[in-house]
């Protein structure tokens, strides 16, 4: 009964840590919103909706954003339309909007499921679809140990990585388009440890640790994530 009860509030702990590294890269993104003209009207995409939870956030927090979904896996979609977003589905490194539709393009933990060359297509869809002077905001994780423990996770793309596409001609491909590095942001997690042979062992370990992040924010990991936000320019 103890371990049972131990295990269901380390499992409560764990939740509730991922559930605040996804709060605390929205709230940077929001921030960053918050510091756009206010009686202006922006159209909004979000790539990789998923079953929409940043898009919803967006709806309730901004009324002057026109939001509309991009995504590839029809159940999922079936959240956002049915609620009356506009929602297409669709392939990132096939868009199917006109060049510069939209003035802020999000695209959250999406392109580490691409492969080469399908990563150099959808960077630059992402591009193109954005306005002169829009943006484009990318989240994805950096390698960690446990980055491949999603079994459709292809590989990371750190943002040295996506500025140098578009920078160094002395590729296959090399990016189409010019922009401004607005702001870059690492996250930082709860420090786990993977390489521990008792699973019990590494379980209660990780469970302790999440407790005391969830806490004192303290130990924690390497940079293993970040939110790139990008200006368009001519």
């Amino acid at each position: 009964m103890f371990n049972l009860g131990l295990e269901k509030m380390l499992t409560i702990f764990k939740e509730k840590i991922n559930e605040k590294s996804f709060n605390e890269e929205d709230k940077k993104i929001l921030l960053f919103f918050n510091s756009l003209v206010k009686n202006k009207q922006y159209k909004y995409l979000e790539v990789g909706s998923g079953e929409g939870r940043f898009p919803f956030l967006i709806e309730k927090l901004y009324t002057n954003f026109k939001i509309e979904c991009l995504e590839i896996n029809q159940d999922l979609a079936k959240a956002t339309i049915s609620s009356g977003l506009a929602t297409t589905i669709g392939d990132i490194s096939k868009m199917p909007y006109n060049d510069e539709s939209f003035d802020i393009v999000h695209c959250s933990h999406v392109i580490e499921h691409l492969g080469y060359p399908e990563i150099s297509f959808a960077l630059n869809h992402l591009i193109r679809v954005v306005k002169i002077n829009g943006y484009v905001i990318i989240r994805s994780p950096l390698w960690h140990k446990g980055f491949y423990l999603d079994i459709d996770h292809i590989r990371p793309y750190p943002p040295e990585t996506i500025l140098n596409f578009f920078k160094n001609r002395q590729q296959q491909k090399t990016g189409v388009g010019n922009f401004e590095v607005v702001n870059l942001w690492y996250r930082r997690g709860q420090l786990k440890i993977y390489n521990i042979g008792l699973s019990k062992v590494k379980y209660y370990t990780n469970g302790l640790l999440a407790l005391l992040y969830s806490y004192f924010k303290f130990p924690f990991s390497n940079k293993n994530g970040y939110i790139l936000i990008l200006k368009k320019s001519r």
